[in-house]
């Protein structure tokens, strides 16, 4: 029974984490006035928001699907407002090796036609910030992030 307990501790650390005002990326930080968002080499995405996921899953908003078939295009409309934020993770398995097999590309696109890519991280430079500009051709792991007052 430790796995239960030790699991919903740390649940309740990150509900406490989250109402104490910490983000979630780990290593965020600041050049002067700007801040510095998104993965890195160090701590991926940051911590897992158990809490939150679960939330969304019991208001509705908590979406999986599977993608079709290879070569296709899936498509769902999301509706968020000016006030909120979306985050979108496509997540594969591919077997291990030195090159990715199945080049799945997460992008998303307003309907200003306004397309949002996903964090991207350059292996060959890992101090360098992560850019959201371009689609990533190297991971099988994508999340796009779109804060509702870039629409």
């Amino acid at each position: 029974m430790s796995a239960p307990h030790v699991s919903g501790t740390i649940a309740l650390m990150l509900e406490q984490w989250n109402l104490s005002g910490y983000d979630e990326d780990l290593n965020r930080t600041g050049n002067g006035d700007q801040v510095i968002d998104g993965p890195d080499y160090v701590n991926g995405y940051g911590l897992l928001n158990a809490k939150g996921a679960v939330d969304r899953i019991i208001n509705g908003t908590f979406l999986e699907a599977n993608i079709s078939d290879i070569s296709n295009v899936d498509v769902y409309a999301i509706n968020i407002s000016a006030q909120s934020s979306l985050k979108v993770t496509l997540a594969w398995y591919d077997v291990p090796g030195a090159n990715l097999i199945n080049d799945l590309d997460l992008k998303l696109l307003s309907p200003t036609g306004q397309t949002f890519y996903p964090w991207t991280l350059d292996p060959n430079t890992p101090a360098r910030e992560a850019w959201r500009n371009e689609s990533d051709h190297l991971n099988n792991v994508e999340q796009v992030y779109v804060n509702g007052s870039e629409l």
